[in-house]
């Protein structure tokens, strides 16, 4: 019931803060800014061309109020899934844990399908990689488990 989903959302907002303080997954700026020296890379011999397209997920609904800037709108934006996400308490969903994409996220994910619908090269190439995006087995499409990623997986490619 109630009392159970709550517990089950008390705990992952709890594990996720517990995470976020005590991971060691943070980057320096120093670390970033360091550039590896292709001479110390091995040379290799291409034995086959392969095309990654790397999408990142839509606009989520945290996206949507936290990365929108602080100006007045942050407060009403804040307010408002807050107050979404207490009609969200006794159902076992959540606008913040597992965040859906929000509306210009869904638009986002039809302005990508109309991407990927067009080739970004010409000839040869582009008939490769529709072949791959149109044919079962021709293409490997991964994604995190997250639902704005999945939902962004399966709205831009709904056609295939």
């Amino acid at each position: 019931g109630v009392p159970r989903v709550l517990l089950r959302k008390a705990a992952l907002t709890l594990k996720g803060a517990v995470y976020l303080v005590l991971s060691r997954d943070k980057v320096s700026s120093s670390a970033l800014r360091r550039t590896i020296d292709p001479a110390e890379l091995e040379p290799s011999r291409v034995t086959r061309e392969v095309r990654l397209i790397f999408v990142r997920h839509g606009e989520s609904v945290w996206n949507l109020v936290f990365n929108r800037g602080f100006g007045p709108s942050f407060l009403w934006r804040l307010l408002s899934t807050l107050l979404h996400e207490l009609l969200l308490v006794p159902v076992d969903d959540s606008a913040f844990l597992d965040s859906p994409l929000s509306p210009l996220g869904l638009q986002q994910c039809g302005q990508l399908a109309t991407f990927l619908a067009q080739p970004c090269v010409e000839g040869e190439v582009a008939e490769r990689d529709h072949r791959a995006l149109t044919t079962p087995g021709g293409a490997l499409l991964v994604s995190s488990q997250l639902r704005r990623a999945v939902g962004t997986l399966g709205l831009a490619l709904r056609s295939r």
